[in-house]
C-alpha cells in the first residue's frame, strides 16, 4: 500500500482498495499499521458520493521531504518536495550571482536550508542536476559548464543535511522528468534534447536511463559534421550563444542577447533573425537526426531555454529532420518547460528517499 501511495495518492479507502485489488478488511488492516508507524494520516473527505464521505488517506508530511537543484547556466532552480515526489515550495537564484565557488557553495546551501524548514519532516536525500559528465560510479564531476560550480563531492558540502547526495547530469535528469510527468509519459524509448546555453541529451533506452560506460551518453553536443578546423561542433553552431553570433554576423541588432529573442524576431520577419534561426535548425537537424538513427526513439523531447521556441522551432525542424531518418520519431516540446530536470531530480531524490523508508517498515515488521 504504501508503494501505490507514493506512485498515484492520496486515495479513499475504496479507491486503494480497487488499485490493489484487495479487500476493505485488508486495507483497514493496513491504513492502521501504516497510521500507527507515522507513515500515513488522513487529512480530510472526499466529495460525497451520495453516502457519507470517504477519508483522504495520504502519506504523512512528518516523513519528510526531499530537495532537488537544477544548476543552470542562467539560474540555478531548487525544490522541495514530498516523498512521493510532488513540489510544494520552489526557490532559484541568477547563476551569475555566484561567481565563485564559495560564494556558490554559501547561496546554494542557504536556500536549501530555506527550503528544508518548510517542511515538517527531515531531508531524507538531495539530488542536484548539473550541466556535465557524471560518472555513474563515482559519481564524480567532470567538464562542467557553469563557473562557480564547486570542485570536489558535493556530499561533503551538504553533510549539514545528513541526507544522501545523488549528482547526476541535468539532461539525463530531465529525459526522467519528462519520462515520468511530462511529454514522454507511457514512453520507453525517449532520447530529451536540451538546447540552451549548450546541447545536451538524455537517452532513455527499454524505460531506463542510459547513461554510457563512463557517463558521457547523450553527449551530442559535441557531434561534428567533419574533422575540419575550426570543427563545426554542434553546440558551437547551434545553442544559444552560437545563434546570437549567427544573428549578429547576418547584420542583426548587436544588442540582441538571447537566442529567444531571435527566435521571436524570426516570427515578425526580421531577415536576420530567420538567417541565423535557419542555420541554428540545419544543424541541430543533422544532428538530432543522426542520434535518432543510432537510438531509434518512439519520442524526441526537446527541452531546455530553446524548447518553448514553439513553430519556428518546430515546424521547420522536424520537416529537415524527416528525409534524413529510416524512421521518423514524434517531436514534441517539453511539457514540464524549464523544470524538465528539476522535476527529474524530485522524481530520483524521492525514489532514494522511498527506498529508505521500505527499509524501515521492512525492520518494523521483522
Amino acid at each position: 500500500m504504501f508503494g501505490a501511495l507514493c506512485d498515484g495518492g492520496p486515495f479513499t479507502r475504496v479507491g486503494l482498495a480497487d488499485a490493489l485489488g484487495a479487500s476493505p478488511s485488508t486495507i483497514t488492516a493496513a491504513v492502521q499499521e501504516l497510521r500507527a508507524q507515522g507513515f500515513v494520516a488522513e487529512t480530510g473527505t472526499a466529495a460525497s458520493t451520495g453516502g457519507r464521505r470517504a477519508t483522504i488517506i495520504e502519506l504523512a508530511r512528518s516523513l519528510g521531504c526531499v530537495l532537488a537543484v537544477d544548476v543552470g547556466a542562467i539560474n540555478v532552480r531548487l525544490a522541495a518536495a514530498d516523498v512521493a515526489g510532488r513540489i510544494f515550495e520552489k526557490r532559484s537564484f541568477p547563476t551569475s550571482s555566484t561567481p565563485d565557488s564559495k560564494r556558490f557553495r554559501k547561496v546554494l546551501v542557504e536556500t536549501l536550508d530555506e527550503l528544508s524548514r518548510a517542511a515538517s519532516g527531515p531531508v531524507l536525500a538531495i539530488t542536484i542536476a548539473v550541466p556535465a559528465i557524471v560518472e555513474p560510479e563515482t559519481r564524480q564531476v567532470s567538464l562542467a559548464t557553469v563557473a562557480g560550480w564547486p570542485k570536489g563531492d558535493p556530499a561533503r558540502w551538504l553533510a549539514r543535511f545528513d541526507a544522501p547526495v545523488l549528482v547526476e547530469n541535468e539532461a539525463n535528469l530531465g529525459a526522467i522528468g519528462e519520462c515520468t510527468h511530462g511529454s514522454a509519459r507511457g514512453e520507453v524509448d525517449v532520447l530529451f534534447v536540451a538546447i540552451g546555453a549548450g546541447v545536451g541529451a538524455g537517452v532513455v533506452i527499454g524505460g531506463h536511463l542510459y547513461r554510457g560506460a563512463t557517463g558521457a551518453a547523450g553527449e551530442v553536443g559535441f557531434l561534428r559534421r567533419s574533422s575540419s578546423a575550426p570543427p563545426l561542433q554542434l553546440e558551437l553552431e547551434a545553442a544559444g550563444p552560437a545563434i546570437v553570433r549567427h544573428y549578429r554576423e547576418a547584420g542583426g541588432d548587436a544588442g540582441v542577447q538571447t537566442a529567444e529573442t531571435v527566435f521571436d524576431r524570426a516570427e515578425l520577419g526580421d531577415a536576420a533573425a530567420r538567417v541565423a534561426v535557419a542555420a541554428a535548425i540545419d544543424e541541430l537537424a543533422v544532428g538530432i537526426a543522426n542520434a535518432i538513427i543510432v537510438l531509434n526513439p518512439a519520442v524526441v523531447v526537446l527541452g531546455g531555454g530553446l524548447g518553448g521556441a514553439g513553430s519556428a522551432l518546430f515546424g521547420p525542424l522536424r520537416e529537415r529532420i524527416r528525409p534524413l531518418v529510416p524512421a521518423m520519431p514524434t517531436l514534441v516540446p517539453a511539457e514540464l518547460g524549464p523544470d524538465s530536470a528539476l522535476v527529474g531530480a524530485t522524481v530520483w531524490a524521492a525514489q532514494e528517499a522511498q527506498g529508505q523508508l521500505r527499509a524501515t517498515l521492512e525492520l518494523g515488521r521483522a
